[in-house]
């Protein structure tokens, strides 16, 4: 894939974007995740597709939500060591179904 830091017709940074097999034991009943890596300039960012559904007590709606995280935990390990897993979070979609 071509990214165009600018705008298109500037020069190209040549990218590639894949999607990884999630682990397993990150989805619950509630709760799935789909995992891509995009790779531009020897750079490699993990970006994690969330949605949740939750289920209201006594209701008969359920409220759909999705959210794009980051995984930035390589940032963070040097300076909190032991640190599972840091994220950052952008809510795509929130919806009652």
């Amino acid at each position: 894939m071509n990214v165009y830091p600018e705008k298109f017709g500037d020069k190209a940074v040549r990218g590639e974007f894949r999607i990884v097999p999630a682990a397993a034991e990150k989805d619950t009943k509630d709760t799935q995740r789909q995992v891509y890596e995009l790779t531009l300039d020897k750079s490699v960012r993990t970006l994690i597709l969330e949605t949740t559904v939750a289920t209201r007590a006594q209701m008969t709606t359920k409220n759909v939500s999705r959210v794009l995280l980051e995984d930035v935990t390589a940032d963070f390990e040097e300076e909190y060591e032991g640190v599972e897993e840091v994220c950052t979070v952008q809510t795509i979609a929130s919806e009652e179904k």
